[in-house]
């Protein structure tokens, strides 16, 4: 048994250490991880083995080095990746914009439920492992929750030994459109229970779970919603947010991979 992160575009992105076209492999902390690639039958998936005393992934959401269109992520075969690498727990990362200005930003978020009332993945098909090949393999259990609250407590006290303990579980909401919500939607979003939105996990979640993998997601808020906290117009520097996030998240990812233990469902 084993685990993995998958990671967001901040840590794919050119102005990062494992994302810059002369770093290869890339690097997490500050062990360089091993690359190799994994056949699935939804196509073949890079992913990269984290160096230390226990069996370790990390595969890039959007790709590494380079950075794909969010409707052209491989969702169903980096799952398949997950299960052809034994992995039984599985933590996502990615950025979020945030609805509930009582949630800080910049810090990492963990994510406690999800809201995503239209189940299909950014290029419009449905979310789910029925329409690949060998979906007869995935395990569609109804009995466990979405994301494992023993994979997120887990993850709580890894997080408070290095100092970076995440706030308290909240619940991400997930549009599949590859933009930022306008400001009706921000509102729909919230009357609906959610206090985040995006991060591009919700694929991940449904797909990893379907596979009977034991699941927790972390984020970080980039901005807040428009229609909640009044902000300029201005553009924000992507590099700068890129490099909040890879700040915030390093910590948890590294003593994760270090040192979590797989969860059976």
């Amino acid at each position: 048994m084993s685990l993995a992160v998958v990671l967001s575009e901040p840590f794919s992105s050119p102005e990062s250490p494992a994302g810059h076209p002369g770093a290869a492999p890339p690097r997490l902390g500050e062990l360089t991880l091993e690359a190799y690639a994994v056949d699935t039958a939804a196509g073949q998936i890079p992913c990269f083995r984290y160096p230390g005393p226990q069996e370790a992934y990390v595969l890039f959401r959007r790709g590494w080095p380079d950075v794909l269109p969010p409707h052209h992520v491989p969702y169903r075969a980096q799952a398949l990746a997950l299960q052809a690498l034994g992995v039984r727990a599985a933590l996502f990362v990615g950025q979020v914009l945030v609805l509930d200005d009582r949630l800080p930003l910049s810090t990492p978020l963990q994510i406690g439920d999800l809201l995503m009332p239209d189940n299909r993945l950014p290029d419009g098909t449905v979310c789910t492992l029925a329409d690949a090949p060998q979906a007869a393999q995935a395990q569609r259990s109804r009995s466990a929750d979405l994301i494992s609250t023993a994979l997120n407590e887990q993850i709580s006290m890894l997080g408070d030994a290095v100092g970076a303990e995440p706030c308290p579980p909240a619940v991400l909401a997930y549009g599949g459109v590859p933009r930022q919500p306008t400001r009706a939607e921000e509102l729909f979003w919230l009357r609906m229970g959610a206090e985040l939105h995006g991060g591009a996990m919700g694929p991940d979640l449904v797909l990893a779970h379907e596979l009977g993998i034991s699941c927790a997601a972390l984020a970080v808020g980039t901005s807040y919603a428009r229609s909640q906290v009044e902000t300029e117009d201005a553009e924000l520097d992507r590099a700068a947010m890129h490099a909040q996030t890879r700040r915030a998240l390093d910590p948890l990812l590294v003593v994760f991979l270090a040192q979590g233990r797989p969860i059976d469902r």
